[in-house]
C-alpha cells in the first residue's frame, strides 16, 4: 500500500500545482471571460504527437494479491483538438508489469510469497476535455492547461512468468485480450508555440483473467508519465464574430459604397484624372476623354476556408457593377486575391487566394457579361496587413 499512497499523493500534488500555475482567465476589454464560439479549422489543423515515459503499478482484487511493483511504462499518442476544449487521442501504452501474491486459492502455504511478471500492451482511445479553456476561455499562450479525460481500448498480456502456477490446477489461459477503460489527468505545460511538456496520470480497469482465474475479476493499473508533445499544422483558434457584428460590418461597407457614389455624382467631371485615349472622328488623332471613376478600389470579403461569396458580398458586387463598372464599358479592372497569413498552411492559402479572385472573375463574366479583356488578374497574396484577419480574406478590384 505504500506505493499506492505515494502515487496518489503525487497526483494530488500535481492538481495543486495546476491550480497555482494557471495564468489569468482570457477576458475582453470589460474584464469578462470570453469562451467563443470559434471557427472550425481545417482537417490538417490542431494535431499533436506525444511520447512519454514513466512508471506503473498493477492491483488485482483476487484474494492474496498485493499492489504491484513499480515498473517502467511507455506511451506514444497521436491526437487532434476539434475545438479549444474538446479533443481526441489514440495511442499505445506498454512494457512490463509485476506483482506479488501471498496467498493463492487452493494453496494452504499462507504466507508464502509468489512473484508474477509479464509484458503488456494497451491500445487506447481518449476523449480529452481541456477544462482550462472551457472555464477560463481559450488562451494560446496559457502556461498550464488542465485536461481530464476518459479512455478505453484493449489490453493484452503476454510472456507471463507466474511462480504460483503449480498451485492453480484450474488455470485456463496464460494471456488474454481484455477490454479496458478508465480515467486520466493530463497537465500540458507550454514550452513554445509547438512544443509542450506534460505530466499524465492514468487509471485503468480491466479483467484479471490473465492470472488464470477462469471467473475473471477486476484488475486495475495506475500509471504516471512525463513526456513531450509537438503540435502539427495550425495551432491556434479564431473566434467567430457575432451575427450583430457581421451585420454591422456589412452595413458599414454598404454605407461607404453609397457615400462614394454620392461623392462621385457631385464631383465636377473635369476634375477627374484621365487615363483613357480614344481616336477623334475627323483626323484619327487622339484626345482625352473625361472619366467619372475617381473613387478608391472596392474590396469583397470571404469567409474562412472559402472561395464562395456570401449573399451580402454578392449584393455588394452587384451594386458595384451596376453603379461603377458600367460607367465606362471599355475600362480595364485589375483584381487581386488574398488570404490571411495566420490561418491555414502556405499551400492552402495559395489555393484560397487564387480561387477567390477566379471566383469573382467568373461571376463578373457569367452573371454580368463583363468581357475577358476588361478583367485583369493582377495577382494573389497571403497577408496579415489588417488588424482583424477577416479583412485579409478578400478580393480587391482596382480601376
Amino acid at each position: 500500500m505504500k506505493n499506492i499512497r505515494m502515487i496518489l499523493c503525487t497526483a494530488a500534488a500535481l492538481v495543486s500545482m495546476t491550480a497555482f500555475a494557471q495564468e489569468n482567465n482570457n477576458r475582453d476589454a470589460k474584464g469578462k471571460v470570453v469562451r467563443g464560439p470559434y471557427e472550425t479549422n481545417s482537417i490538417g489543423s490542431n494535431w499533436f504527437i506525444s511520447v512519454a515515459g514513466g512508471a506503473s503499478a498493477f492491483l488485482d482484487n483476487h484474494e492474496g494479491y498485493e499492489f504491484g511493483h513499480l515498473t517502467p511504462a511507455l506511451d506514444v499518442t497521436l491526437g487532434k483538438w476539434l475545438t479549444p476544449s474538446m479533443g481526441l487521442r489514440a495511442g499505445y501504452q506498454g512494457l512490463v508489469g509485476a506483482q506479488d501474491a501471498t496467498k493463492i486459492l487452493g494453496n494452504q502455504a499462507g504466507t508464502t510469497t509468489y512473484e508474477e511478471d509479464f509484458k503488456y500492451s494497451y491500445v487506447h482511445g481518449d476523449l480529452l476535455w481541456n477544462i482550462s479553456n472551457a472555464i477560463g476561455g481559450y488562451k494560446e499562450t496559457r502556461l498550464w492547461n488542465f485536461i481530464p479525460y476518459v479512455h478505453t481500448g484493449y489490453v493484452r498480456l503476454t510472456d507471463i512468468n507466474d511462480e504460483s502456477t503449480d498451485f492453480k490446477p484450474h488455470a485456463t489461459n496464460l494471456y488474454d485480450n481484455e477490454v479496458a477503460l478508465g480515467v486520466g489527468l493530463l497537465n500540458n505545460i507550454r514550452l513554445a508555440n509547438r512544443v509542450n511538456a506534460f505530466i499524465d496520470v492514468r487509471y485503468t480497469n480491466f479483467s484479471s483473467r490473465f492470472h488464470d482465474w477462469a471467473i475473471g475479476g477486476r484488475m486495475s493499473q495506475l500509471t504516471g508519465f512525463i513526456g513531450l508533445s509537438y503540435n502539427i499544422g495550425k495551432t491556434n483558434w479564431q473566434r467567430i464574430a457575432s451575427n450583430a457584428a457581421s451585420l454591422a460590418l456589412a452595413e458599414q461597407a454598404l454605407a461607404n459604397a453609397q457615400a462614394q457614389i454620392a461623392a462621385l455624382k457631385a464631383a465636377p467631371k473635369d476634375t477627374v484624372v484621365v487615363e483613357k485615349f480614344v481616336a477623334k472622328e475627323d483626323d484619327g488623332d487622339t484626345k482625352y476623354v473625361p472619366l467619372a471613376l475617381g473613387i478608391p478600389p472596392i474590396t469583397l470579403f470571404f469567409e474562412i476556408n472559402s472561395t464562395e461569396l456570401n449573399v451580402t458580398e454578392r449584393q455588394h458586387l452587384k451594386f458595384y457593377v451596376e453603379n461603377i463598372l458600367n460607367l465606362d464599358p471599355e475600362r480595364k479592372f485589375y483584381l487581386t486575391g488574398s488570404a490571411d497569413k495566420g490561418t491555414g498552411t502556405q499551400s492552402i492559402n495559395e489555393k484560397l487566394s487564387q480561387g477567390r479572385v477566379e471566383k469573382v472573375i467568373e461571376i463578373l463574366k457569367n452573371e454580368y457579361g463583363v468581357s475577358d479583356d476588361r478583367l485583369i488578374l493582377k495577382g494573389t497574396k497571403i497577408t496579415d496587413e489588417a488588424a482583424d484577419p477577416r479583412l485579409d480574406r478578400s478580393v480587391i478590384i482596382v480601376h
